[in-house]
């Protein structure tokens, strides 16, 4: 039996089987493809218990098809519109068809995340109430023991993939799992996404000032509301305090620039808003795990 485990050190992939495609369902000729019963939700294959390093975190890069990562443990990030987002234990990351999406864990943050894979019609209904038809987004998920037992419901259901049954049983699962996200959407309601959106213009107005010092007064004052309320319900948001999330930003922007310009550490210090380039290294050194230089000798060609 394939069960998540907290504890778990390797990623164990359950397969649907033949490319959850060519199956026959009890000889009646429908591959579980077309069949009425499967058709409209198909849950591919499972990734469980990804770790730091492992090349398959790379499914996110994929075209296709659906992808759902859930943050078992640790915290992580991915990347959409060319900025960082982090990623915290409980949040479940989904990525629609044909996006293209960068996922990984933060430095020094050992953790743990568990992959989805699926497509059927009825996903494109799920992906836009949830408003992530065209993005990827997270979803946060407050009953976490929830979403643990129906990914194991759907890893056990996988082991048998000539099944009929226990291929419905999967897609009844992931179903019920994205019907319980769009419940606890509605119970947020608007309220929830003013939040999102105050919080999303914080973060693309920190994203083009980085260079600038960080008043959290000013931030809070652009959102309509107190420095205090504010800062709040950005770590509601988030998982972190707007200044962690600019550190984010920063560090980001710095492996871009080491990776992709010939400008020197001290420039590079200077657009990111630092002063001094040695505090500038020691910073990127702490997030990172490495110095700049040596993080860009490894990344660029010789």
């Amino acid at each position: 039996m394939c069960c998540i485990a907290a504890n778990r050190e390797h990623a164990i992939l359950v397969s649907a089987g033949r490319s959850g495609n060519e199956c026959e369902a009890h000889g009646r000729g429908f591959g579980f493809r077309d069949h009425p019963l499967t058709g409209r939700v198909r849950v591919l294959d499972a990734v469980l218990g990804l770790g730091k390093g492992d090349e398959r975190l790379g499914l996110g890069k994929a075209e296709a098809p659906v992808r759902l990562f859930y943050c078992a443990k640790g915290a992580g990030w991915f990347q959409a519109d060319g900025r960082p987002h982090p990623l915290r234990k409980g949040d479940l990351l989904i990525i629609p068809s044909g996006v293209v999406c960068v996922v990984d864990f933060r430095k020094n943050v050992p953790g743990q995340l568990h992959c989805i894979r699926a497509a059927g019609s009825d996903l494109a209904f799920y992906l836009s109430e949830l408003g992530l038809q065209t993005v990827p987004g997270v979803v946060r998920v407050d009953e976490e023991w929830q979403v643990t037992r129906l990914l194991n419901e759907i890893c056990q259901c996988l082991e048998r993939p000539e099944d009929l049954a226990s291929r419905f049983h999967a897609a009844q699962t992931l179903g019920y799992l994205l019907s319980l996200l769009l419940l606890h959407r509605g119970h947020r309601g608007c309220i929830a996404q003013d939040v999102a959106q105050k919080v999303a213009g914080a973060i693309i107005y920190m994203s083009e000032h980085l260079d600038e010092p960080l008043r959290i007064s000013d931030l809070a004052r652009q959102a309509g509301l107190s420095a205090d309320y504010f800062t709040e319900l950005f770590r509601m948001q988030t998982g972190t305090s707007p200044r962690e999330y600019r550190q984010l930003l920063r560090m980001h922007k710095a492996c871009q620039l080491l990776h992709g310009t010939d400008l020197k550490l001290k420039e590079i210090a200077a657009r990111l808003g630092y002063q001094d380039p040695f505090h500038f290294s020691r910073t990127f050194k702490a997030s990172q795990g490495e110095s700049p230089t040596a993080y860009r000798g490894k990344t660029r060609p010789a």
